[in-house]
């Protein structure tokens, strides 16, 4: 395969750049081309040696495992599983040799090229995109807080920009001593180009731009140096790498004769006096802006219900919506899910009923919190000496935002719901659990309890009005 490649990489207005990139010498390798990103995290120079140590690792790995001129003991798909375990291993124990350097890690996204085949293994929010059949598509699925929530629909893209969850990592090399990598094997036909980048690149440049540069960009190197100063131009607030490999010659989707792809995504900053053309074309710009951002405002104001009168009042709110009172009664509840597989004490468990945020005890003695998905959001240091505080405790008590009390009992393996007034409503888990402890229930009336130790879920859904 034909390929050609380039790379480029800027702190952004971080002090120093924890990036790291590794765009490997073939010669020793039975592959095309091997890519590696790894984004660090640790603060100070921690985050650094990171990245720099697990990018250093899976190329070694790769060169033992897929070595030239000598038929390959593992397919590709497998050298890299092998090669971030490997990784993980380096930058764990890394992390263990100084105490101000507990919880250093990274991300990383490599990718091999070879027999008619794209293999890209990932951990973390750095990502992969390939160009095929002129279209844009993401490989990886970001292994963090936001991005789970994204793709459980509870929250919008938008929304995950702009939540203060989104730095949250929930899988990276070197933070817990085992890892699990996500392996994805494609074929490379109609694949035109790839992509390999840091979140200091997606965090701020959006897919669409993305896209279109590695459709217009002359060259691999051409693409890469765009979309880094696309990120550096639109504030840079995090360091930003990107590496490009292109299968064709030329750009994808060439230019007119006329345009310019530099001038079209990087323009210069304008030079000169403000001429009077420029001048009416920014007032014409400023009315039709007016205009359209009324016509706006008007039409969502009546899709909310709002109505117009020709007196005051003028505008007349819609009548308020009255949701019926939660019933526990008429609740269908779907089968026990684990969310979390962090080993936990049987009590306590809460809830923040704003966000869904869960917060637990794990056996070794941390508070953590836990999000809707199941994700890590933070862990808290106790003293050790709190113990299993749930230890030979069979009944466990909450209740839901209506007053209605819900009872787990170990024994029975199950959780019976009661009326504030005391009248018994009914069991629910039954035959599902096996010895349920410390519960919570949300505003929606969905259970959660831990569960011989795991937190798990019981969906509530209402029924009949």
């Amino acid at each position: 395969m034909k390929l050609t490649i380039g790379a480029k990489t800027d702190p952004g207005k971080r002090p120093n750049n924890e990036d790291h990139y590794i765009v490997a010498d073939t010669a020793p390798l039975a592959v095309d081309a091997l890519l590696v990103v790894a984004d660090g995290m640790g603060g100070r120079n921690f985050g650094e040696r990171a990245s720099a140590a697990a990018t250093e690792a899976i190329e070694q790995t790769c060169a033992e495992l897929l070595p030239a001129g000598k038929p390959p003991a593992v397919s590709a798909a497998e050298a890299l599983d092998t090669a971030l375990h490997r990784a993980n291993d380096v930058v764990f124990r890394l992390s263990q040799e100084d105490p101000e350097s507990e919880g250093m890690g990274t991300t990383c996204v490599t990718a091999v090229l070879g027999g008619g085949r794209l293999c890209v293994a990932h951990a973390g929010d750095s990502r992969a995109y390939m160009i095929r059949a002129g279209h844009l598509e993401q490989i990886t699925d970001d292994h963090s807080f936001v991005a789970e929530q994204v793709r459980a629909g509870l929250i919008s893209e938008d929304h995950a920009r702009r939540s203060k969850f989104r730095n949250v990592i929930t899988r990276a090399v070197g933070i817990e001593p085992t890892i699990e990598p996500d392996v994805v094997d494609v074929s490379v036909d109609g694949v035109d180009a790839l992509l390999l980048c840091t979140d200091g690149l997606t965090g701020v440049v959006s897919d669409l731009e993305i896209e279109r540069v590695l459709l217009r960009a002359e060259s691999a190197q051409q693409a890469a140096d765009i979309l880094v100063e696309m990120a550096v131009r639109a504030g840079g607030l995090d360091n930003i790498t990107a590496v490009v490999a292109k299968t064709t010659e030329g750009a994808i989707k060439p230019l007119s004769e006329q345009d310019d792809l530099e001038e079209e995504f990087i323009p210069e900053p304008a030079r000169g006096g403000v001429s009077s053309l420029v001048l009416q074309n920014a007032l014409l710009a400023m009315m039709v802006f007016f205009v359209c951002t009324t016509v706006f405002l008007t039409l969502r104001i009546v899709d909310a219900g709002y109505t117009w009168r020709w007196s005051a009042p003028y505008l007349i709110p819609p009548p308020p919506v009255v949701q019926p009172p939660y019933d526990p009664a008429n609740a269908v509840y779907a089968s026990p899910v684990a969310l979390s597989f962090v080993p936990l004490q049987q009590s306590p468990l809460s809830i923040d009923p704003q966000n869904g945020v869960l917060s637990a005890l794990t056996r070794d003695g941390q508070v953590i919190s836990i999000g809707p998905g199941g994700a890590t959001v933070a862990k808290f240091s106790i003293a050790q000496s709190v113990g299993n505080t749930g230890a030979g405790t069979n009944l466990h008590m909450t209740t839901d935002p209506a007053g209605n009390l819900y009872v787990s009992n170990a024994a029975e393996k199950t959780v019976m719901r009661y009326r504030s007034t005391g009248q018994a409503i009914g069991e629910i888990g039954q035959n599902m659990l096996e010895k349920p402890g410390a519960l919570a229930v949300d505003a929606h009336g969905s259970v959660y309890v831990i569960d011989n130790g795991r937190l798990k879920v019981i969906k509530a859904s209402r029924v009949g009005t």
